[in-house]
């Protein structure tokens, strides 16, 4: 069985592999903190509303700025090489609408959302303040509607730890 600290090296392992290392990266939804321990910090910007992060939690990304996913007006057209949205979707009410404003700030967006329906014990997280769960169907749906097109897989980290991943653009 797998922990989550685990799971969050084998995703920083996959965005590795999507990311050059002269990549301009926006972290939305996040510190930056699966980015900078081997991305250039000074090459990502960590962006979220902070309501999930908890007493005491760092910010990892040199440059961060608070505010809410599907407004990213503080930021230009094209502003970034790549955005990545790592388990942030199935908290946001409106994701299509957080993966439009994220393929239009950025050149490529990099998404991962639970597969629960695969996981050993789905149960234990019903109570993460998940407020959607992704099928693919789903998924593919909310990537349309955004205007965005690509690739959607399946990462499986071991029993019990299922991610959907997409590599997408604008269309």
């Amino acid at each position: 069985y797998m922990n989550s600290q685990q799971h969050r090296r084998l995703s920083a392992l996959w965005l590795a592999a999507k990311i050059s290392a002269t990549d301009s990266v926006v972290d939305l939804g996040g510190s930056g903190q699966l980015l900078v321990a081997w991305h250039d910090p000074n090459l990502v910007t960590g962006f979220d509303d902070l309501s999930g992060f908890g007493k005491g939690h760092r910010l990892h990304a040199p440059r961060f700025i608070q505010g809410d996913i599907c407004d990213l007006s503080v930021f230009r057209d094209d502003e970034f090489d790549v955005a990545v949205m790592t388990e942030v979707l199935e908290h946001v009410p409106l994701p299509w609408v957080a993966m439009r404003e994220a393929g239009r700030v950025a050149k490529r967006v990099l998404i991962t959302t639970p597969c629960e329906m695969r996981w050993q014990n789905p149960i234990a997280f019903r109570i993460s303040g998940h407020v959607r769960y992704f099928t693919l169907d789903i998924l593919a749906l909310f990537l349309r509607r955004a205007g965005l097109d690509g690739t959607i897989g399946l990462l499986e980290f071991g029993p019990g730890w299922s991610f959907f991943v997409a590599e997408v653009a604008h269309v």
